[in-house]
């Protein structure tokens, strides 16, 4: 789960959902808060943190925990659907290995 980086996940599933992405790291993670990873896009702001002692310290009211580790802090006005499908994304990542779409499904023998 540690491996998981918010930017390869979604710049590539859910590029559409989340919408003129950027990594804020730099300024976000350290300054504001603990955390190592920090994208931004017109949708909210996405944190991954080193622990879950962290995340849950990080966490506010309305912020959604996944994965104990990653917080999404949604925008106003986004649709319910995009946020089910980007907390999809981010709940399956690397649960076939390498996010091989023909993986998902498989049966081992």
């Amino acid at each position: 789960m540690h491996d998981i980086e918010l930017r390869y996940v979604w710049d590539t599933e859910a590029a559409e959902e989340l919408t003129n992405q950027r990594d804020v790291t730099e300024t976000v993670c350290g300054a504001m808060v603990d955390c190592v990873e920090a994208l931004q896009a017109d949708q909210g702001l996405f944190l991954k943190f080193p622990s879950e002692d962290s995340a849950a310290a990080a966490k506010q009211p309305d912020d959604e925990l996944v994965r104990g580790i990653f917080l999404l802090r949604w925008s106003e006005g986004v649709p319910v659907e995009d946020k089910e499908f980007v907390t999809f994304v981010l709940e399956n990542a690397l649960q076939s290995g390498k996010e091989d779409p023909e993986a998902i499904g498989a049966t081992a023998p």
